[in-house]
């Protein structure tokens, strides 16, 4: 096995269930705490990753930024999806499970949730 794993998590592309399989493989205490999960989580850190260091795997919706913040001889993984079949499944997940109050969602912020909840994944095709 592979002793340290960063896994760039890819949005809506299968990856929750790798990273429970990945996750399965490490002790808890081995598996760092979720870093980020937004754009306000990232402005929050301003970039300033290094206390997170230390761990052996990290698994989460991170960038380049976090694993040069982190890296310790840690190989990488990724997971991938066609892109057709991820587009739908973003559109789905928009439109039925997020789920915001009216004026949040009217924000730039949301915008793709707005136009998913308001027009069919065909006319957003022919935008």
């Amino acid at each position: 096995m592979i002793d340290k794993i960063f896994f760039f998590h890819n949005l809506k592309a299968g990856g929750t269930s790798l990273r429970l399989i990945i996750e399965s493989r490490f002790q808890a205490e081995k598996r760092c705490p979720l870093i980020e999960l937004n754009k306000v989580d990232h402005e929050y850190y301003c970039g300033d990753y290094a206390r997170f260091r230390g761990y052996d795997l990290y698994a989460g919706h991170y960038g380049q930024d976090i694993f040069a913040a982190v890296n310790d001889d840690h190989s990488c993984i990724t997971n991938f999806r066609h892109p057709a079949t991820r587009l739908i499944s973003l559109y789905n997940f928009f439109r039925f499970k997020v789920n915001l109050p009216d004026e949040e969602l009217r924000t730039e912020r949301y915008y793709a949730v707005l136009l998913a909840k308001l027009v069919s994944f065909e006319k957003i095709c022919l935008l």
